[in-house]
């Protein structure tokens, strides 16, 4: 699916799932000419937050230590669509703060804590730091046999929310002042201007060739665009607008050889 020659690495991460949203997803040509259009996502606003689903079609595949290997902990905006029109999007680059993972029916999630500079493990009421560094969630992702189902992408630039502000809006009179009022009121960024989490081309050197990652991008499969509302544009068929509040959300299907 990718056409540059050189050997793939996380940094290719958006532009891996832009051409696996685009595998199978082929319209009628709207002139009638019995051709088929691909369709080209175009980005409308400049999201702040940005999840990417990955549906598995087994409990067990081959393909899961690949796919870790695969994430990218940096994803631009300009990878992950066709075009980008907002200015501020064109340049923003998300960071990896959250997985959620799924192994022998049961989930946990690794998250980046800012103020300690950390990966922490979550499994229900066990709480662990993993390390600084990604390549720590790797290695506990392989060693655990951990399937990523959910990555949570978040622009440090970002406007944080209030509690108080998200409770006017969804109308919860339930909360109490002294819940507005705590340190966790959400009063304060969830990542700070000036925090990355590692480099994913920094964390290990694990490569891939051209040829296995490729392999690798026929095995995605744009499933839905979740919450995103996804509309043709009116000018041409191949082309699709993304419009959303400030959050967006894409799922992908993997298919692999059960083992």
């Amino acid at each position: 699916m990718l056409e540059c020659r050189e050997k793939a690495t996380p940094d290719m991460f958006g532009e891996l799932l832009r051409n696996a949203s685009a595998v199978g997803d082929l319209r009628n040509c709207p002139g009638n000419c019995g051709e088929k259009l691909r369709i080209r996502r175009v980005l409308m606003n400049s999201p702040e937050i940005i999840t990417i689903g990955l549906v598995w079609d087994s409990d067990h595949s081959d393909l899961a230590e690949d796919v870790i290997h695969s994430l990218g902990t940096i994803l631009r905006l300009g990878d992950l669509f066709y075009r980008v029109t907002e200015d501020k999007a064109k340049q923003a680059e998300l960071y990896l703060v959250g997985v959620v993972c799924y192994y022998g029916k049961h989930y946990s999630t690794f998250f980046f804590q800012t103020k300690i500079r950390k990966w922490i493990y979550f499994d229900d009421a066990h709480v662990k730091e993993i390390g600084p560094k990604w390549k720590d969630v790797v290695s506990r992702c392989i060693k655990g046999h951990y399937k990523p189902l959910l990555m949570l992408y978040a622009d440090p630039r970002g406007t944080p929310v209030s509690a108080q502000d998200l409770a006017s809006r969804l109308d919860l009179h339930h909360y109490t002042k002294a819940y507005y009022d705590s340190e966790d009121s959400g009063r304060e960024p969830s990542i700070s201007s000036d925090t990355r989490t590692d480099s994913s081309t920094d964390s290990y050197s694990y490569k891939h060739s051209h040829s296995h990652h490729e392999s690798m991008a026929s095995h995605f499969s744009s499933d839905s665009q979740g919450t995103v509302i996804c509309n043709p544009d009116n000018d041409s068929a191949s082309h699709s607008s993304l419009e959303n509040t400030g959050t967006s959300v894409y799922t992908f299907t993997l298919e692999s050889n059960t083992v």
